[in-house]
């Protein structure tokens, strides 16, 4: 499943999609949601951008230039591209999967999602008080 939220600088839901990947790896999975993310801002003409993963295997192979193996390697180029792009400021930060909580219900949204992708330019409702959280800067702990 792929994920993305997007607010701008006044915390203002602007887009989230959702799809549905079949089966593949959960790596796999968020570099072809960083890719379509990426694209999907481009498009819509961000000029500046932080993306939020909690993937850290991702966020370190994706700010890695000398990694160049693996199953996704033409999808790690791509996002490359995209990030090293300069028409926009973009930050790539690793953050915990208790601080990403919109990103982690629209991922079991995706579960169960019958189209490939769908795109929201309203926030689904069941996401609707996280976003509020979010925007009250409601703080979630992490156990360890």
């Amino acid at each position: 499943m792929w994920w993305w939220c997007s607010t701008n600088n006044t915390r203002r839901f602007m887009r989230a999609f959702i799809a549905n990947l079949s089966t593949c790896s959960l790596y796999k999975a968020e570099i072809m949601a960083i890719m379509f993310r990426l694209e999907l801002a481009q498009d819509i003409g961000s000029q500046k951008l932080e993306v939020q993963m909690d993937n850290e295997a991702c966020v370190e192979v994706l700010k890695n230039p000398h990694y160049q193996g693996g199953e996704c390697y033409h999808l790690i180029n791509r996002c490359r591209q995209l990030l090293n792009s300069n028409t926009w400021d973009i930050r790539l930060i690793h953050c915990y999967r208790e601080g990403n909580k919109v990103k982690n219900k629209l991922a079991i949204l995706g579960v169960n999602q019958v189209y490939r992708l769908l795109v929201h330019h309203s926030p689904p409702n069941e996401i609707v008080s996280l976003l509020r959280e979010d925007t009250l800067g409601v703080i979630s702990l992490r156990l360890v």
